[in-house]
């Protein structure tokens, strides 16, 4: 009966569709500001896939009822949840179409429409009953949470580069949306890694060795290691494609216009060309999610560059480079993490409102993420979840804690030295000039 209702459902959507049809409003491309060499390089290293239907449509409210459909005719929770991950990837796609457009409102749809799919694979990853295979089902949303995130970076690197041809208010409005999709994409991973540490401990109680949930975690891994690599060399190529951009306008800015380009600048550039070679470096010693994280950090930096040639507001500079900041330390614990695995430690790295718990003890490995950062509750959670006692654990245990206020005087400081060095160069250039006159 209830697939003869869904079926009748079908036939319902489908009839109205010549109405849809009728009632679409032409639209057509607005033309997108800023040079062209600029824009073809992006669509080069960061080409805006095609989705279909995109929210600007009068059909789009037919795509979703569509999907729905779908949805509701896949009955296994597993593939609910991978599934809807996937539409979330294409609403991301949509938003990043939207925003190429300045079409703020088309954006906000697919927004609304990520975020709804977010709440219901929440729902679905808690329902998913705990098993080996749930295990390798967590580890390949987790990937797919990882792949949506590239994608949102991608939009974020197309608005700060196209800064010149953006009002103040767009540009504001287009960060807080895209803001809002991070945020949404980090819930669900909170959830997925909570999640499967929850299944890895209750597999324990089931009488499943340490040895024998690594394996199952690391041949899922295994075969998912070569849309890894791919991966990789995705991000590689787009870092490329950028410094070679950067590097291209610096010169035309150069040569051609006779601008002085500024040396914060010129650190940008020089700081994307190093993360890009040290990404090379990873990949070579199969260190692909290092080498995923450093291409990210060079695309950002070539972008920032970019940016900076185009008029990027200083404060949003600033803003900008504190997040990379942030990611720089992520990207030094990773590094340790690569070096000192087999040895026994709890290291609590705490964010903002988020604490991240890492723990490997006596061949056991857990991983999660509290929403607390009181150190008597984290450390009641960690003896919770894994037996230890209160005394063993506050022996190993490491917090770290990084505000945003340290970082911002870091910048500070290393931002005074170089206004100091650049002073010093230029009375030595002055120095040279009177005395050159003095033996004239």
């Amino acid at each position: 009966m209830r697939i003869i209702n869904f079926a009748i459902l079908l036939i319902f959507l489908i009839s109205l569709f010549p109405v849809y049809a009728q009632e679409e409003i032409e639209t057509t491309d607005t033309e997108i500001i800023g040079d062209e060499e600029v824009e073809q390089t992006l669509e080069e290293a960061i080409p805006v896939e095609e989705v279909g239907v995109t929210p600007d449509k009068a059909t789009y409210g037919l795509k979703l009822a569509i999907e729905r459909l779908r949805l509701a005719l896949t009955f296994n929770r597993a593939k609910k949840a991978e599934f809807r991950l996937r539409l979330a990837e294409n609403r991301v796609k949509e938003a990043a179409l939207m925003a190429r457009l300045n079409k703020l409102e088309a954006l906000e749809r697919a927004k609304n429409e990520h975020a709804r799919l977010i709440e219901e694979v929440k729902l679905d990853v808690e329902t998913i009953e705990d098993s080996e295979q749930a295990l390798e089902i967590q580890e390949e949303l987790e990937t797919k949470i990882e792949e949506n995130q590239d994608k949102i970076e991608e939009i974020e690197l197309r608005i700060l580069i196209r800064a010149r041809g953006l009002t103040e208010e767009q540009q504001a409005k287009l960060l807080a949306l895209l803001e809002e999709f991070r945020q949404n994409n980090q819930e669900i991973k909170i959830k997925v890694v909570n999640k499967k540490d929850v299944i890895k401990t209750r597999l324990r109680a089931k009488g499943l060795t340490e040895e024998e949930i690594k394996l199952r975690i690391k041949e899922r891994r295994e075969r998912l290691e070569v849309n890894l690599e791919e991966r990789v060399q995705h991000q590689i190529d787009q870092a490329t494609k950028m410094l070679e951009l950067a590097n291209r306008l610096i010169e035309k800015a150069q040569t051609e216009k006779n601008v002085t380009i500024r040396q914060i600048t010129l650190d940008l550039k020089a700081k994307a060309e190093s993360k890009l070679n040290e990404s090379n470096a990873a990949l070579t010693d199969s260190k692909f999610r290092l080498a995923i994280e450093l291409a990210r950090q060079s695309k950002k930096l070539s972008a920032l560059t970019i940016a900076s040639i185009r008029g990027i507001k200083e404060e949003k500079l600033d803003e900008e480079l504190e997040e990379l900041e942030e990611e720089e330390d992520e990207l030094e614990e990773l590094e340790e993490e690569l070096e000192e695995e087999g040895e026994d430690e709890i290291e609590v790295k705490i964010r903002g409102n988020l604490a991240k718990v890492e723990v490997d003890v006596n061949g056991i490995e857990s991983e999660f993420i509290l929403e607390t950062t009181n150190q008597e509750e984290i450390i009641a959670e960690i003896a919770s979840r894994t037996g230890l006692s209160v005394e063993e654990i506050e022996s190993i245990i490491k917090f770290e804690v990084k505000e945003r206020k340290e970082i911002r005087e870091r910048l500070k400081e290393r931002r005074g030295k170089e206004s100091e060095e650049l002073e010093e160069e230029s009375d030595e250039g002055d120095e040279g000039d009177d005395e050159e006159g003095k033996g004239d």
